[in-house]
């Protein structure tokens, strides 16, 4: 069994903040210095909702993993027959860097 890689994100919750490009920070960035990501602006908005959709990612990942785990278990039939599962696993995986099998992945350890 393949384990999820070590690397870890930076810590959540991150924020939005607006400037000459959109630029996603940690939450506990007091002096606003560390960029995570940075996103150029443009009139038609699509950068701004890419931007906050980054700045989302974190809670997003945490939420996900958190439906998954409570879904196992407290369904009335298996989970894993259920495709919008397995996604979500895949994706689980996917943000987390896992390798092996998605059937594998620890949404207990994410959703913690």
């Amino acid at each position: 069994m393949k384990r999820m890689n070590t690397n870890t994100h930076t810590p959540g919750p991150w924020e939005l903040h607006e400037n000459e490009t959109w630029e996603v920070h940690p939450l506990d960035d007091e002096h606003g210095t560390f960029v995570i990501a940075e996103v150029p602006r443009d009139a038609q908005g699509d950068k701004e909702a890419n931007a906050r959709l980054i700045a989302a990612s974190p809670r997003l990942l945490k939420a996900l993993a958190g439906l998954a785990q409570y879904a196992n278990g407290r369904l009335d039939r298996n989970p894993y027959s259920i495709p919008e599962f397995k996604e979500a696993l895949q994706a689980i995986g996917e943000a987390t860097g896992y390798k092996g099998d998605w059937m594998d992945v620890n949404v207990k350890a994410i959703a913690q």
